[in-house]
């Protein structure tokens, strides 16, 4: 993400991951994973991660869980 984001200016650096965590029952939790210790993180990029975060869930809430 960082070649493909960060040094091009076009956001934040993040990444996913599908098993970040196993849960006692054996269902693996996945992750969006930020990285605001990154030299190039700044608020705005703090405010579109969570308007993006935002309306992905609003999206998924909408679409994909009530359906």
């Amino acid at each position: 993400d960082y070649n493909s984001r960060v040094k091009q200016d076009v956001g934040p650096e993040f990444s996913y991951s599908s098993g970040y965590m196993t849960t006692k029952s054996g269902a693996k939790l996945g992750v969006i994973k930020i990285y605001p210790v990154s030299p190039f993180f700044t608020q705005s990029y703090a405010d579109e991660i969570v308007s993006t975060i935002a309306e992905r869930k609003e999206y998924y809430d909408k679409n994909v869980w009530n359906k």
